[in-house]
């Protein structure tokens, strides 16, 4: 899992400028470009929206030319986080929280397997145990059902709000009032109280902390107040922590070894109705969903229906194994079920970090802001900063660059460049190619605009060692 980037926000486009007229001649590129002389040449008018033709996956073609998405933009097809608000939620908001299933006691397997549990020693902390057996057979939707609803769990999320006074002031003498922000799903994965979710359930965005208050409740009613031990945006997980002893927990299955097509089920807080039951199959495996989500997983597709509150809730296999951690869909008129589960085999290492030490540790960091670019013969990741410190600084690396190749492998954009440099660590030290385009003015122009310019490709490797973020 890498973080290519250390500003979780997605940069904004350049400002459009006034574009230069020239003579007829051949295309000039509409990247970014050093330029030796003292009169600045204005970069080029970029797309106002990069996803205004945007269709998942391919099935329509993609725009030219690529810009950082616009996260509040509802009038394209955009994937979405979501938690059901406690007052009010839009319908085009699409991901979830907790939801109740039938009340009563879930059962033992039917075929006699138990519950592979993941027990805390004295002193200890515990690891995520993934079951990895073919011979086990598949069982009916309610046999899932039954057997998981005690290890799924609702989770509420509370903010203190301070009185207000007649104009609607906040009075900061006054007692503070707690209200319900928010309500999602949780998993048990340790019989002494560790929960798995999603980190955008319990992290308040416009703060980046844990909500004031966290509190789990179990299909039989007991409810827990929970700690934060853990969470991580670059793969939206996060871990609680209530004071519990001899919980049923979940059984994780390898989610490597799903098939398209495999039948499916979730259960959550779909919608704000608890323990609610969805069935599907596997529509799509290997998702990459990084550009509007941030994530550095590939998600598994399903079509198992998932609305504001499955956030943070599981995904069964036919063996009524966890196989996902329900997390995002696409919201948009006229698109239906394109739901998304973060592989629990892939979340493993990230979940296991976040119980041991609070964080995700070894994760490399380039320290640069930057976007993808396509356009011109010119494809790969343009920076748009470097930050002080980074791996990258005094390497002769600039903003504008555009970094074409992780190891001579050729990289389209964020995506590609974060895939090659997962197969490193910290201390490992790694070629990158670096595309630089110079434009040079030939003549004319007012103030530098109706000039004409030539530009100059140069293109170089450079070394850099890779830090630990």
């Amino acid at each position: 899992m890498e973080d290519w980037i250390n500003n979780p926000q997605e940069p904004e486009a350049p400002e459009t400028p006034v574009e230069p007229t020239a003579p007829e001649a051949p295309a000039e590129p509409e990247v970014p470009v050093e330029t030796p002389t003292t009169e600045p040449v204005e970069p080029p008018t970029l797309p106002t929206n990069r996803y205004a033709s945007y269709t998942p996956y391919g099935a329509a073609p993609q725009p030219q030319m690529p810009q950082p998405p616009k996260k509040k933009n509802r009038n394209v097809p955009i994937i979405v986080l979501v938690c059901v608000l406690a007052v009010v939620f839009l319908a085009s908001v699409i991901l979830a929280v907790g939801d109740l299933a039938d009340r009563g006691d879930a059962e033992d397997h039917s075929d006699g397997t138990t519950t592979t549990t993941t027990t805390a020693q004295a002193g200890s902390k515990p690891s995520l145990n993934i079951r990895d057996d073919d011979d086990i057979d598949s069982i009916n939707t309610a046999q899932i059902v039954a057997d998981n609803v005690d290890v799924t769990v609702l989770i509420n999320v509370y903010e203190l709000t301070a009185a207000e006074d007649y104009f609607g002031y906040n009075i900061e003498s006054g007692e503070k009032t707690e209200k319900l922000a928010g309500q999602a799903s949780g998993i048990v994965m340790s019989a002494d109280g560790y929960i798995i979710t999603n980190e955008h359930v319990v992290i308040d965005d416009s703060t980046g902390q844990p909500f004031d208050r966290v509190e789990v409740q179990f299909y039989n009613g007991n409810v827990y107040n929970a700690t934060v031990v853990g969470h991580d945006s670059d793969t939206d997980l996060a871990v609680v922590k209530i004071e519990a002893s001899d919980l049923k927990v979940a059984t994780f299955g390898n989610s490597d070894n799903v098939v398209l097509g495999e039948r499916v089920v979730t259960i959550g807080c779909s919608g704000g109705l608890p323990w609610s039951i969805s069935q599907g199959i596997i529509s799509g495996k290997d998702r990459d969903v990084y550009d509007e989500t941030g994530y550095q997983i590939q998600c598994l597709q399903i079509d198992a229906t998932i609305n504001p509150g499955n956030s943070g809730g599981p995904l069964f296999n036919s063996r009524g194994e966890v196989i996902g951690i329900n997390s995002a869909k696409i919201v948009y008129e006229g698109y239906e079920n394109l739901g998304f589960s973060i592989p629990i085999t892939e979340a493993k290492a990230v979940i296991d970090d976040l119980i041991q030490y609070g964080k995700v540790t070894g994760r490399i960091v380039l320290g640069i802001t930057g976007y993808d670019v396509d356009q011109s013969g010119i494809t790969g990741f343009l920076i748009k900063t470097i930050e002080k410190g980074s791996c990258l600084e005094g390497t002769g690396i600039k903003a504008s660059d555009v970094l074409a190749a992780v190891d001579g492998v050729k990289v389209s954009g964020r995506t590609e460049m974060r895939k090659e440099l997962s197969k490193h660590k910290a201390g490992d030290v790694v070629t990158l190619t670096v595309l630089r385009v110079t434009a040079r003015r030939q003549n004319g122009g007012y103030f530098g605009y109706g000039a004409s310019y030539t530009y100059e490709y140069d293109t170089f490797d450079v070394k850099v060692t890779l830090q630990e973020g």
